[in-house]
């Protein structure tokens, strides 16, 4: 059986899930709901910039139906200030707040910062950081530099089952992020589309749009579905303007059209 392609946005805030008919302006909360009518995942950045009250993280999870999952960013303050080294106590606060969330936890995302290269010290915090990881969450790792895209980083993410997230970016070939879809480091596979105009063959800007950036995607999602147990995927704004959920019904449309078992996992009804 194929595994489950729960494809989401970067965030909900568009509006296409405001109701543009009431007089008042719909909380953040209703917008959610919404957004959750229509898909079974999203990505949240909000806490990228701390840890979020319990209040907050309960008032998401209570706007869902069942199956729904979060993609939660790790703070900021783990990764870009103290980038991975003593953060320890930070990540432990963290997990234990987000666990208000049960079942409609999703992957964490560890994302790097841009300038964060591979140096001799930087890849010994990395490899002490992702050793230290709690199991039984789902981890996701995110490089901002191509050099760390080594097969040393790779065994090390298997080891402790963290996925390698496949980012659609300018800071990476997008024939590397291709040829990395069918070597998946983890149980689960996490995909991000940033940007429709990346790096091509020759290194140079490439820009062949949203819809054929999806077309070239559609393959490798039916080959990550036989080698994981579910993949995850969010749409920046940044990858097709104000129509980036439309990029997500298409890419979610033609796996269902491809897939000789539909397994594409929908959002329950409200």
């Amino acid at each position: 059986m194929e595994a489950p392609v729960l494809l989401g946005c970067q965030g909900w805030n568009h509006p296409t899930w405001a109701d543009s008919g009431r007089i008042d302006e719909p909380t953040h909360r209703e917008v959610l709901r919404n957004y959750a009518t229509e898909f079974a995942t999203v990505e949240v950045a909000d806490t990228f910039a701390g840890i979020p009250p319990a209040a907050l993280l309960e008032s998401w999870g209570s706007a869902v139906p069942e199956g729904f999952r979060f993609a939660l960013k790790v703070p900021q303050q783990i990764t870009h200030e103290r980038r991975f080294e003593d953060a320890g106590g930070l990540l432990g606060r963290f997990l234990e707040r987000v666990e208000v969330l049960g079942d409609n936890l999703g992957p964490l995302l560890m994302a790097m910062p841009v300038g964060f290269r591979p140096t001799q010290n930087a890849v010994q915090i990395v490899k002490r950081f992702v050793d230290s990881l709690v199991p039984g969450f789902k981890w996701a790792l995110e490089c901002r530099h191509s050099d760390w895209l080594t097969q040393e980083l790779q065994e090390l993410l298997r080891r402790r089952n963290v996925s390698l997230v496949l980012s659609d970016d300018r800071w990476v070939r997008r024939k590397v992020i291709l040829g990395l879809a069918s070597e998946p480091t983890a149980d689960f596979s996490y995909v991000r589309w940033n940007t429709s105009s990346v790096r091509g063959t020759n290194g140079r800007p490439e820009s062949i749009g949203p819809k054929r950036t999806l077309e070239r995607w559609s393959p490798l999602i039916s080959e990550l579905r036989s080698r994981v147990s579910t993949v995850f995927g969010y749409v920046s704004h940044r990858f097709g303007g104000d129509q980036f959920p439309s990029c997500v019904r298409a890419l979610r449309d033609k796996i269902e059209r491809e897939s000789t078992s539909l397994q594409v996992q929908l959002p329950l009804p409200p």
